[in-house]
């Protein structure tokens, strides 16, 4: 009888190891398979128009956030109120929007893999800028977007990178 037990028990792990073997085989990938990236690649048509909602809802938020500090004649806040506020509040919705363009930069169309990593690089070069002087947005001196402008609309932004 314990003869027979034991050659059950020895049958039963040997079963399971065998089960297990054939999970852990069955899970992963092949590398035959396309890589998340490449499955989830965007057209250029689809990656703009995603990339420009992005923006175009922060400048919305933006806008919202800043129009009461800068608009004509608003004595409400003074100098100081306005330039704490309106830098802090645009670096912060610049580096939303860096953050967010990062993200979708995962799903670049292909062969545009480059070419977008540049933009979300030099976009985030001038965020940086803005970040460590703030208040030089409001005199006038503070990083020029003038080359991630250059760079969407070369790419076919409409939203992202105006001023």
């Amino acid at each position: 009888m314990f003869k027979d037990f034991r050659s059950k028990a020895i049958l039963l792990w040997g079963a399971l190891a065998a089960a297990a073997a054939l999970l852990a085989a069955g899970c992963g990938s092949s590398s035959s398979e396309a890589s998340p990236q490449a499955q989830d690649s965007l057209t250029k048509a689809q990656f703009i128009r995603r990339g420009d909602a992005i923006c175009e809802k922060d400048d919305e938020t933006r806008n919202t956030e800043i129009t009461p500090y800068v608009k004509k004649g608003s004595n409400t806040f003074s100098r100081p109120e306005k330039e704490k506020v309106v830098p802090k509040s645009i670096a912060t919705s610049f580096r939303e929007d860096v953050e967010k363009l990062g993200a979708l930069a995962e799903r670049a169309p292909k062969g545009d893999e480059a070419k977008v990593q540049r933009i979300v690089n030099v976009f985030d070069a001038t965020v940086k800028g803005v970040e460590e002087k703030p208040g030089s947005i409001l005199a006038g001196a503070g990083p020029s977007f003038a080359e991630v402008e250059k760079l969407t609309a070369e790419y076919g932004f409409t939203v992202c990178g105006r001023s």
